[in-house]
């Protein structure tokens, strides 16, 4: 019998010990599954913050625009530039760009075209990335220098692949300069405090990574396809427009900006 405790004990010691110090994928993976599981049971019952998801409006490069459009990917920075036309004159609060202006275009025209709709606009913001050598890869710059500004938009992936995690800051390499992700910088315009204050005000941002707090799928938002922008009635667009924060992004299967995550598969800019 004593023996066998021995044994039980010497075998509990050892599960321990490997836990502790080699942690295992499968439990990793087993713990976010668990985790999940949670969040779903909360979601179900939780009321949806629709004071703010109101004020939200997603505008979609999705496969409809693309047929509408008849425009192949990625589309020119002079397209791009034309949404921004069309939305700002519907008087928005904000305008998110979750798309990437890094590099000059073949066509110089065209980083013009797009800065002097951005400038006229006043009130958007872009997204910007880590490349995988660390370096901080920023909108070319007659684009950045129009934006009222921007922010990484990268997120680790678990073990898994799923996307859970958001960086609220990152540190850039060589320079160790804080940097603020896209959601931070446009909340503290928002709210007109600064993306330092955001942080101190919520200590779980002062986190290297915190999960996200998903509001819902793309179905419980206002989502307008991007070939509406171009022909839609302009007092229609203006009623679903005015006074919100549009979030512009490619919800196409064939752009690959799909991830997997705890609410399903969902694209970049929801």
């Amino acid at each position: 019998m004593k023996a066998i405790k021995a044994l039980i004990i010497a075998l509990a010691l050892t599960v321990g010990y490997m836990n502790f110090m080699m942690p295992l994928k499968g439990v990793t993976l087993a713990n976010l599954k668990i985790s999940d599981i949670f969040f779903s049971i909360a979601y179900k019952y939780r009321p949806l913050p629709l004071d703010i998801m109101n004020k939200m409006v997603l505008v979609t490069i999705d496969d409809e625009s693309f047929k509408n459009m008849n425009l192949q990917w990625p589309w020119s920075r002079g397209v791009i530039a034309g949404m921004i036309k069309n939305i700002s004159e519907c008087s928005p609060r904000a305008i998110c760009l979750d798309l990437m202006f890094a590099g000059k275009s073949p066509d110089e025209n065209q980083d013009l075209i797009v800065s002097k709709a951005i400038m006229d606009a006043g009130n958007v913001f872009a997204g910007a990335y880590f490349g995988d050598d660390g370096r901080y890869i920023t909108p070319e710059d007659v684009i950045a220098k129009s934006l009222k500004d921007f922010g990484f938009v990268d997120k680790p992936r678990d073990v898994d692949n799923f996307s859970r995690r958001a960086a609220p800051f990152l540190m850039t390499d060589p320079g160790n300069v804080r940097q603020y992700c896209l959601t931070i910088k446009l909340a503290g315009d928002l709210t007109g405090r600064t993306p330092e204050k955001i942080i101190s005000g919520d200590r779980r941002l002062e986190k290297k990574n915190v999960y996200i707090n998903f509001y819902g799928g793309m179905n419980k938002f206002l989502t307008i396809p991007a070939w509406k922008i171009f022909e839609a009635d302009k007092a229609q667009l203006t009623e679903m427009i005015k006074g919100k924060t549009v979030f512009i992004g490619a919800t196409s299967e064939l752009i690959h900006d799909i991830y997997p995550t705890r609410m399903g598969l969902m694209s970049g800019v929801s």
